[in-house]
């Protein structure tokens, strides 16, 4: 939550802004230098969108380190928490922030192999759940940008089937549909 950090007196008291960014590669800066599209993980870099929103949130304006989580700037000291991942879906971020609680979304097997699998959150479902849960219950900004990853999963589900084959599943949906490009 906002804190204002104490100045020396007659001096304007400075905000301490806690911002977490959720959502999918475009979070993540997809497209721009420093993006990592093969590890499917978080990487921050300094283009990300989430990153300048956070040094305009305090009007910094110097150059944006790649690691960068703070920044501090004339409108005070933003803390961000960048907590987007690679092709993660609404179904994923509903399961994470539901976890826990009494009837709980349960997820799907894209929410398994995306979420609890990904190299970024190996530590499984509980502590994936805390560290999103307390960061979104610290945050005074939040911004999500999620559901991209939501067009690729249906698309390619629509082809596999199209093509006749049934099954539902990341790498069986693959498998199945480099074997048809084969047979075709």
């Amino acid at each position: 939550m906002t804190t204002f950090a104490a100045t020396n007196s007659g001096e304007e008291e400075k905000p301490e802004i806690v911002y977490v960014s959720i959502g999918d590669s475009m979070t993540n800066g997809y497209g721009m230098d420093g993006y990592d599209g093969e590890s499917g993980v978080v990487n921050y870099s300094n283009n990300t969108y989430s990153n300048q929103f956070a040094a305009w949130l305090s009007g910094y304006e110097g150059p944006i380190a790649d690691d960068q989580v703070i920044f501090t700037g004339p409108n005070g000291t933003v803390d961000h928490r960048q907590l987007a991942m690679s092709g993660m879906r609404a179904e994923d971020l509903h399961y994470i922030l539901d976890y826990g609680t009494e009837n709980a979304y349960p997820g799907d097997e894209w929410t398994f192999r995306d979420v609890l699998v990904s190299t970024r959150w190996d530590q499984g479902a509980e502590k994936t759940a805390e560290i999103f849960q307390s960061a979104i219950a610290e945050a005074d900004v939040v911004t999500m940008a999620v559901g991209n990853s939501n067009i690729g999963v249906y698309l390619l589900d629509m082809i596999v089937n199209a093509l006749g084959m049934e099954g539902y599943g990341y790498d069986y949906s693959f498998a199945t549909l480099e074997n048809a490009l084969d047979i075709i």
